[in-house]
């Protein structure tokens, strides 16, 4: 029933491609590892800071850098680069790096290098926090590091995500 004279009206909306689909297992993942990598207590367990001494979390953090590279290089080349083409079947890693797609990949892969060797770079530093000549630097050095890593991710994210997402909200059409 609907109140005040009022009409429902239902309509379809057709499927604008058949191969369009919500997100899967490995997109999921990807963005998962993105938000741990950014997640505030690993960083600060990571990252040396509050003055904390050279921990088990560096090494982690170390590897979680690795993992997460490979596992975007990965999602790169099997699912974001079909959306940024706009074909479900082209899944070419160095095509996105071409003028007609308005060289997109530079963008994407110089994000996702530039974090991992920040990341990297701030968690394989602690052990030289315990030279006290340097550890001032040291630390400095950290909470940069771990900053543009950060940044670098989120950038990373938002330049992935930006073709799912005008892909979805046009329907198929860029």
């Amino acid at each position: 029933q609907v109140a005040h004279r009022r009409k429902v009206i239902e309509f379809g909306v057709p499927v604008t491609d058949r191969f369009q689909s919500p997100l899967g297992f490995p997109q999921l993942l990807v963005l998962h590892l993105q938000f741990d990598l950014m997640h505030p207590e690993l960083v600060e367990k990571a990252g040396g800071v509050n003055g904390r001494e050279f921990s088990q979390g560096n090494f982690h953090l170390c590897h979680l850098q690795l993992f997460f590279f490979g596992m975007a290089i990965a999602a790169i080349t099997t699912i974001f680069s079909s959306y940024i083409y706009a074909m479900p079947f082209h899944h070419c890693p160095f095509c996105i790096l071409k003028p007609q797609y308005h060289y997109i990949g530079f963008a994407i892969y110089g994000t996702l290098i530039v974090a991992t060797f920040f990341g990297i770079a701030a968690a394989a530093i602690g052990p030289w926090r315990k030279n006290s000549d340097i550890a001032a630097a040291t630390d400095r050095f950290q909470k940069m590091a771990l900053k543009i890593s950060l940044v670098m991710l989120i950038l990373f994210s938002v330049l992935c995500s930006y073709h799912y997402l005008l892909y979805t909200l046009t329907g198929g059409e860029s």
